[in-house]
């Protein structure tokens, strides 16, 4: 009678030791899993027990990494805070880096406009690189007594560095969209910049008359609008690659940069020399130069002919 009472209790308390063995193991390897993330205006936040497979990038927003990242980290006007594993590069444009002491970055750490604050324990397998613009914006001891090279005050420095970060940002969207038309156009600065400058000071030479000529004619009116969205197109896309091409030469081709990186010190730098009221302005002129006669020497990037061949036959 006694063994008949024991044998539902050992059973169950076996059962019991089963399934807490069973659920504590399957808490231990629960983890969320979520794919590349992108919020603009918006804070975004990784928490623990989470796996991010992919990017995350935040444009006006910070970042907090308290899970693990397989993939780059990417916040452009705000600053970022890494508390686990990144497999991947971490960029701030216009905001601060943070490594905490659990922080293991594989790839590369860049702070452009902030710095990099990192706790002892933290690692970085690649470089760190941090970019102040704020002793880069600010007038040298030297150049105190020269007028003509008078910065603007620290109000239109903010103001300005908002108008950088905003460039990044739309250069990024421009490179996730027309990666191959960037990389296209951006070729053409190393192999055809001659050609391309030419075709840019002709282009900025003509534009005006061919407009207004094509806006006497009725015929032609409907067109103003495209001819003005298509130099609006070839100022963007030629900005973008320029940028691009830039921030390479600057990081060199022996320093393995991630193309956001590259793409980061390219703005950073050719908005710095535009803000030197007389060199500034001479750079635009020969940059837009060069870059809408790039556009047009490659088709928008297509490297196509500007009218397809005729079939015979």
């Amino acid at each position: 009678m006694n063994n008949y009472r024991r044998l539902p209790l050992t059973s169950l308390v076996f059962l019991l030791l089963l399934w807490m063995l069973l659920s504590s193991a399957a808490m231990a390897q629960t983890v969320t899993e979520m794919t590349t993330r992108v919020q603009v205006g918006r804070d975004i936040v990784i928490p623990a027990e989470t796996l991010t497979k992919g990017d995350v990038v935040a444009v006006f927003g910070d970042i907090e990494v308290l899970g693990e990242v397989h993939g780059d980290v990417v916040a452009v006007g705000g600053s970022i805070s890494i508390h686990g594993p990144v497999k991947g590069d971490v960029i701030s444009v216009g905001g601060t880096v943070r490594l905490a002491n659990n922080a293991v970055i594989e790839g590369e750490v860049t702070a452009i406009g902030g710095g990099v604050d990192q706790e002892p324990s933290s690692r970085v397998m690649g470089g760190i690189h941090s970019v102040n613009l704020g002793a880069l914006v600010t007038k040298p001891r030297f150049l105190s007594g020269l007028s003509l090279l008078r910065w603007r005050s620290p109000r239109a420095s903010f103001g300005y560095l908002l108008y950088v970060v905003g460039l990044y940002a739309l250069a990024l969207l421009v490179l996730a969209l027309a990666p191959s038309h960037v990389a296209n156009v951006a070729e053409a600065f190393d192999t055809q910049w001659r050609r391309a400058l030419l075709l840019g000071l002709i282009a900025i030479l003509l534009i005006g008359p061919i407009a207004l000529a094509v806006a006497i004619t009725i015929i032609g009116i409907p067109l103003v609008p495209v001819i003005v969205f298509a130099f609006v197109v070839a100022k963007i896309l030629g900005y973008v690659a320029f940028v691009s091409y830039l921030g390479r030469r600057i990081a060199g081709s022996d320093r393995d940069f991630h193309h956001l990186a590259e793409l980061a010190i390219g703005v950073v730098v050719l908005a710095l020399v535009r803000y030197v009221p007389v060199l500034g302005p001479v750079t635009s002129f020969f940059v837009n130069a060069i870059t809408l006669g790039a556009v047009l020497d490659t088709r928008f990037g297509t490297n196509r002919p500007w009218v397809p061949p005729r079939h015979t036959g």
